[in-house]
């Protein structure tokens, strides 16, 4: 197997750039049906995860949060990033403060608070950087908050 980062490894890496080239090929290749209906099926399954993780962080993570003064709808920066530690998603030359500035770039600007379209917008960036499908960190978000 490959190297091992957290729980995100190479072979992650190797399969979500097999999945994109496959991608591009079904954009470029419309006669090919077959290719066509496998990658809406992906997409599909992207979807759904997001709808689960956005579930997940209403009914769990933002109740669960040691702030009672806010909503409890939102999350501030620092349980933003509390939540990325213990889902395991800093690593692989993703450190804290990269963490930090995403959590930053996507908060409310005058109140720093993160809501449930923030917060899926934060996890695919952090899929970005770690160059996996947004599906490996939504499961390991849904797996955090079944153990809350």
């Amino acid at each position: 197997k490959g190297k091992r980062y957290g729980r995100i490894t190479d072979d992650h890496v190797v399969a979500a750039t097999r999945r994109r080239k496959k991608s591009a090929a079904t954009i470029c290749d419309d006669d090919d049906d077959e290719n066509n209906v496998e990658e809406y099926r992906f997409a599909d399954d992207d979807t759904k995860i997001e709808d689960r993780v956005a579930h997940a962080f209403e009914t769990v993570l933002c109740q669960s949060s040691s702030e009672s003064s806010r909503s409890s709808t939102t999350i501030s920066e620092r349980e933003f990033i509390k939540i990325c530690i213990a889902c395991a998603l800093i690593g692989n030359g993703f450190t804290k403060s990269d963490c930090l500035d995403i959590a930053f770039s996507i908060g409310a600007p005058e109140t720093g608070e993160i809501d449930r379209r923030a917060f899926v917008r934060g996890l695919r960036k952090i899929a970005v950087a770690h160059r996996v499908p947004f599906s490996d960190v939504g499961k390991r978000v849904l797996a955090v908050s079944r153990a809350l």
